[in-house]
């Protein structure tokens, strides 16, 4: 677990907690337990990942920072968030109220910019996904745009 950034963790507790919410708001409470001990452990985790980034600051070399896709994508619960995400874009959103229709391209395009933070290939990701290439890498430099915009707004 020490090869997955506290920012990965953080944008995946805030998946399966939106997951849970979406869950709850559709009339769906037995889904929303289910999603609560993963919520809660992923809620330790990313305690966990912050205290350790804060008490050991190491500087990282390359090859420690980017993790091998093959080795995230062997991962069972990679495998079982990524299904899950899967399963809720095959469903239809047209019950949805219209607010809460975009939000499955944004939580679409939250995925993509995590899975390419936590050192995935774009080529995996768009495979993963179901995307093109080019989509994905859109996704991406639209986010690393927006993050430098932030920055420039900032400084």
């Amino acid at each position: 677990m020490n090869s997955i950034s506290s920012v990965l963790l953080s944008d995946t507790l805030k998946l399966i907690q939106l997951a849970r919410e979406t869950a709850r708001v559709q009339g769906q409470p037995e889904q929303a337990e289910k999603l609560k001990p993963v919520v809660d452990q992923l809620k330790t985790l990313a305690e966990g990942a912050n205290q350790a980034k804060a008490a050991a600051v190491q500087p990282k070399t390359p090859a420690q920072s980017i993790a091998p896709s093959g080795g995230i994508l062997a991962q069972d619960d990679f495998k079982t968030l990524l299904s899950a995400v899967q399963k809720s874009q095959n469903q239809t959103t047209s019950n949805l109220p219209p607010g809460l229709r975009a939000t499955s391209n944004l939580e679409r395009n939250q995925m993509v910019v995590s899975m390419a933070n936590g050192g995935m290939s774009a080529l995996d990701i768009a495979r993963q996904m179901g995307m093109t290439l080019d989509e994905v890498n859109m996704v991406i430099r639209l986010n690393q745009k927006s993050t430098d915009n932030r920055k420039e707004v900032s400084a």
